[in-house]
């Protein structure tokens, strides 16, 4: 039947619904892909994906198929994972995913405290959007997963990180927000400014603010060209605490607490039960909390320095 490579370059065309960005993922020749893809569909007797003209999706086959093939993965990364144990739990590299709106700042803090006090640790470090970390962690090619999301997944476990705060980010330009706002529901959907669709931050400010209205004219796929355009007075949007330390730095930038709520979403590191690697992914969590602490307080404490005058 398929072999494991062949499973591999499935789980990538499912996940990019693209040939050559699967072939990317996968680390072949968009040709090479298309030949294995071919060959499983030859074995099945039926296609497994429906080729449109900008996308692939998988057939009525393909989709009874995926779960089984997922499974599969998973057991397999579980059998390389147990195999290496007697070696010691890092004698290979740990595989972590990490949602894009938390990576560029906790790897900052993160990374040297590994280095420190973890040095024999190594990580093979992927950012992206939640739905494709669940995913590769689900099939085995993720050992751990850093989100803000609790994914409705019995087969995984969740260690709570910390709690990260959201603050109004607006223009010092901007008088509307120089007294600040007593919660994010007070914000003007017209000015509100938001990540582009599929990012979890997007779908948190959406919910917090109450609305589904928003200035549909701008979106971003990455936080800090959100803030450059708010800096700008483009409009406004939410920060989280991770973030201040990093951008705070534009000057034409305010910060600014909620004068009554205090919003929050949760951070949370992600593995799957079956783990023999547990309680070394909880001293990690310890690791990443003592990483993290610090740089929480520095930006609390820059906002409170900031808030308005009563």
């Amino acid at each position: 039947m398929f072999t494991v490579r062949q499973m591999r370059y499935f789980e990538a065309l499912v996940t990019t619904q693209h040939f050559g960005m699967a072939a990317e993922m996968a680390g072949i020749s968009q040709p090479a892909l298309s030949v294995q893809i071919a060959e499983m569909e030859k074995m099945v007797g039926a296609p497994l994906f429906e080729r449109m003209s900008k996308k692939v999706i998988l057939t009525d086959i393909g989709r009874r198929f995926l779960p089984v093939i997922h499974d599969v993965l998973n057991r397999m990364g579980e059998f390389e994972k147990i195999s290496s144990t007697s070696r010691g739990p890092y004698h290979s590299a740990w595989r972590i995913g990490i949602i894009s709106t938390v990576a560029p700042y906790l790897l900052a803090p993160l990374l040297p405290a590994i280095e420190k006090h973890n040095p024999e640790l190594k990580l093979e470090i992927l950012e992206a959007r939640t739905e494709t970390l669940h995913q590769k962690i689900s099939a085995g090619s993720l050992d751990l997963v850093i989100a803000a999301d609790s994914f409705p997944d019995e087969r995984l476990t969740r260690h709570l990180l910390f709690a990260d705060k959201f603050y109004l980010a607006s223009s010092s330009e901007d008088k509307d927000c120089a007294g600040g706002l007593p919660s994010p529901e007070a914000i003007k959907p017209e000015r509100l400014l938001l990540l582009e669709d599929g990012h979890c931050l997007r779908d948190q400010m959406l919910d917090l603010c109450k609305t589904g209205n928003f200035r549909k004219e701008f979106s971003a796929t990455e936080l800090t060209t959100i803030l450059q355009l708010v800096s700008y007075n483009f409009g406004v949007t939410l920060i989280p605490q991770l973030a201040c330390m990093a951008e705070h730095k534009n000057r034409h930038l305010r910060i600014s607490a909620f004068t009554r709520d205090k919003p929050q979403r949760k951070i949370f590191l992600f593995w799957r039960n079956r783990t023999p690697h547990q309680a070394d992914y909880e001293n990690f969590a310890g690791l990443i909390r003592q990483a993290v602490t610090p740089l929480l307080a520095e930006a609390e404490k820059l906002v409170n320095a900031h808030k308005p005058a009563a």
